[in-house]
């Protein structure tokens, strides 16, 4: 279905909801501010997002996290998108999962390096690695100076350059995260 096509049904159907009393009337002037935006805004390709399924301003699709287009698509406002979580019943509400940001996620990474970004954004399996590279990393450096003593060199000098890895792995992530690389963990990118 076209675009434009959608606009007009989105505008008879608000035009039916007012008739009817379903939608207040700020909800009315906010929904028509989300469709103007829309229509300017969908031409250079924004974060906007069209969840697909039976759609009510009433039940499914209902403000602030979405506006109804047609029938059966719910335009997801900029900060939220639709995900389904396998294993959960909960009631299904479309655009109600409020996307994480990049910049905590990166600010994160960047001043407390022990991949809370990551954390974050739902991305556990590599939180869960990264966390744990920090962890070796780090007490196998201080059992090498604790015994400093019987160790060799070469093992100080390997500690070194895998402690030095870390700061390195840090900046790439943090890198990552501003340009959009990394979703979170149900595939969403970020905002």
């Amino acid at each position: 279905m076209s675009s434009q096509s959608s606009i007009k049904t989105y505008i008879k159907q608000e035009n039916l909801f007012r008739d009817e009393g379903m939608l207040s009337k700020s909800q009315q002037e906010f929904s028509k501010m989300i469709l103007s935006k829309y229509r300017l805004e969908k031409e250079h390709d924004h974060s906007y997002e069209i969840a697909d399924g039976d759609c009510s301003a009433e039940t499914n699709c209902i403000l602030p996290y979405g506006v109804c287009l047609t029938k059966s698509e719910c335009l997801c406002l900029p900060d939220y998108s639709n995900v389904y979580i396998k294993g959960k019943s909960l009631k299904e509400i479309k655009c109600s999962y409020k996307k994480k940001k990049m910049i905590i996620a990166a600010l994160l990474e960047l001043f407390l390096p022990l991949s809370l970004g990551h954390f974050y954004v739902l991305e556990v399996r590599l939180g869960l690695i990264k966390l744990g590279y920090n962890l070796f990393v780090y007490s196998l450096c201080c059992i090498l100076f604790i015994k400093s003593d019987d160790v060799k060199k070469s093992s100080l000098i390997i500690c070194l350059i895998l402690s030095c890895l870390i700061p390195i792995w840090n900046v790439v992530d943090m890198f990552l995260f501003f340009t959009g690389y990394y979703k979170d963990g149900y595939g969403v990118s970020l905002n």
